[in-house]
């Protein structure tokens, strides 16, 4: 037989720069095909992708969020503002398409940063700004040169670009007003258009930053603060019901990005670390007091470093994080909780069955049996077991036969 073996050297570095992270997918790289001939995303699929990616943002309950293009805006935002594009998105030429699906997913705040040369399109009404969608640049630009009084303003006309232009403009003691007068239509036509509240940035090549709205300082400011609450931000992650491809796709990427993972070893598969980043600190808490897993988080939150507090199944049903959350809320560190896939459900899935069987029982109770936590008496097995309900009754394999005379006693059949 033939064996080929297909290595890519530093993949799952390369994997974190691609668009792959985004969107939940976490160590995994794309790779064309052998032909070395590129098929062309369709239209239709790459703004699906976009959707996508605004889609993950909106699940986390994020208000504002930086736009840009492509990778020049990108790049901009990150050396002008210094943000680490936690919260951004790629809009490529979809611009008006984009900012119609924030308002659709509940994101009513942008920052919007780009070259002159394309988002002039926008200031005259150009939601698509590929080129065989019109090129109307310096019909636009002279337009909004002629609202500021600038008096040479067709002399922009026959223009080629509009670094062209700019410097043109630049020499004449017009360069500001008129790029101030660009950014500020593109968000009157964007605030129009989708009812997004909208912030713009605006640079070129040779200038730089040549123009922001009103409020643009104020946005980079207040996505600033959320890259800073949210990068030493814990969470409490369902690590799902055992097999590492069922963590929700929002646990996989919160792994990812952990400075620090702090998981339950005796409990959660390990192959479920894969999905952390190379230079991640890994803790058993197996092994660990509470005391000292709140002071491990309590030491990456000072340095600014985000912790996954990674617990089987869903943190929701017999986590443990009641009493932890009680100790940060001591100490003012925030946190969020991510759910995870109950073990419970899992089994269902295992097995293909249906809990709630009409006829048989439209509800489920979720209980365990007294041990080391007790459980009140008006909770005792035997007095859920009357109801008849379908039983999930969890951390008690150490007590089978008590836990078949108390299900027998409230009148379960022998052989259920």
């Amino acid at each position: 037989p033939l064996r080929i073996e297909i290595s890519i050297p530093s993949g799952r570095e390369l994997a974190e720069k691609t668009f792959n992270p985004h969107l939940g997918i976490i160590g995994g790289i794309s790779v064309l095909g052998t032909t070395g001939i590129v098929n062309p995303m369709s239209e239709a699929a790459l703004v699906e992708t976009i959707r996508l990616d605004i889609r993950v943002h909106a699940q986390e309950d994020v208000s504002l969020l930086a736009v840009a293009p492509g990778n020049y805006g990108e790049r901009f935002l990150k050396e002008e503002t210094g943000l680490s594009m936690e919260n951004f998105i790629k809009c490529s030429n979809f611009i008006g398409t984009s900012f119609k699906m924030l308002s659709q997913e509940g994101i009513h705040q942008a920052l919007l940063a780009g070259h002159v040369g394309k988002l002039v399109k926008v200031a005259g009404g150009v939601m698509n700004t590929h080129s065989r969608y019109g090129d109307r640049r310096m019909e636009i630009l002279s337009a909004c040169a002629r609202t500021v009084g600038f008096p040479e303003a067709d002399a922009l006309l026959p223009m080629n670009t509009t670094e062209e232009a700019a410097d043109f403009l630049y020499e004449h003691g017009y360069l500001k007003q008129v790029m101030e007068q660009v950014a500020n239509q593109v968000k009157a036509v964007l605030e129009e258009e989708s009812g997004v509240q909208t912030e713009v940035m605006l640079f070129s090549s040779n200038y730089g930053l040549m123009a922001r709205t009103a409020g643009a300082d104020a946005y980079v400011r207040e996505l600033l603060e959320m890259e800073r609450h949210g990068s030493n931000m814990v969470y409490f992650v369902g690590a799902g019901s055992g097999a590492p491809d069922l963590i929700t796709v929002r646990g996989a990427r919160l792994l990812n990005q952990a400075d620090q993972i702090i998981y339950a070893g005796s409990l959660v598969n390990p192959e479920l670390l894969d999905y952390k980043k190379e230079s991640a600190v890994v803790y058993d808490s197996a092994k660990m007091t509470l005391e000292e897993v709140v002071e491990k988080i309590q030491e990456a939150e000072s340095t600014g470093k985000m912790t996954v507090r990674l617990h089987t199944g869903d943190p929701c049903v017999y986590g443990a994080i009641r009493e932890q959350m009680d100790e940060l809320d001591k100490l003012n560190i925030s946190y969020k909780v991510c759910p995870g896939v109950s073990s419970f459900c899992g089994a269902a899935s295992a097995l293909n069955l249906e809990y709630t069987l009409p006829g048989v029982s439209q509800s489920v109770i979720i209980t365990r049996m007294a041990g080391r936590t007790p459980v009140p008496g008006r909770e005792s097995i035997a007095s859920f077991a009357a109801h008849h309900a379908t039983m999930v009754i969890f951390l008690s394999t150490g007590m089978l036969k008590k836990l078949s005379e108390e299900l027998i006693k409230g009148g379960y059949e022998a052989d259920t």
